[in-house]
């Protein structure tokens, strides 16, 4: 969902786990010379999800960094409403939920701005109530951010989990 942390979770335990971090928002931002938005008012959704698409599918074909076997990848929020996206995150490894409560995220999430799918909290609960059976159903473990936790502890705590599954 966005603003469940996925970005700075991903990032930090990356950094703790000594992994290459990669952010497929920010990819295709660079791919595309604009941001989210902009790519949004440009093609739409239906047009950013084809370029999500393409973009997972390049790390799958091996356009990950020089050298990097493993790496922490973070994607927006909406990647789980393409099969094709949720089969092709599946084999580039495993696949971890972020969850945040709703409450918590609504309070927290700037609307509208460089969030095209979030105009206002309706939205949010709309997307919520439609994306959170998709991420349930589909990732292999999931990660409860606990409310108050500093984003340290809780990127140790993510690290960890990463690390032990990997091991499997």
């Amino acid at each position: 969902m966005p603003g469940s942390g996925k970005t700075e979770l991903g990032r930090q335990a990356a950094g703790i786990l000594s992994l290459p971090f990669l952010d497929a928002d920010a990819m295709i931002e660079g791919q595309e010379g604009m941001t989210i938005a902009g790519i949004f008012d440009r093609v739409g959704e239906e047009g950013f999800r084809k370029l999500e698409t393409e973009t997972l599918r390049g790390l799958l074909d091996g356009a990950a960094p020089e050298g990097a076997g493993a790496f922490v990848l973070a994607t927006g929020g909406g990647v789980v409403t393409r099969a094709e996206n949720r089969s092709i995150l599946t084999a580039l490894g495993r696949v971890v939920y972020i969850r945040r409560g709703i409450e918590a995220i609504a309070s927290s999430v700037a609307y509208g701005g460089t969030r095209p799918l979030l105009g206002n909290q309706d939205m949010l609960f709309k997307l919520w109530a439609a994306r959170r059976p998709l991420y349930e159903d589909w990732a292999e473990d999931t990660f409860a951010v606990v409310e108050g936790e500093a984003i340290g502890e809780a990127a140790t705590r993510l690290a960890e989990l990463i690390a032990e599954r990997g091991q499997q």
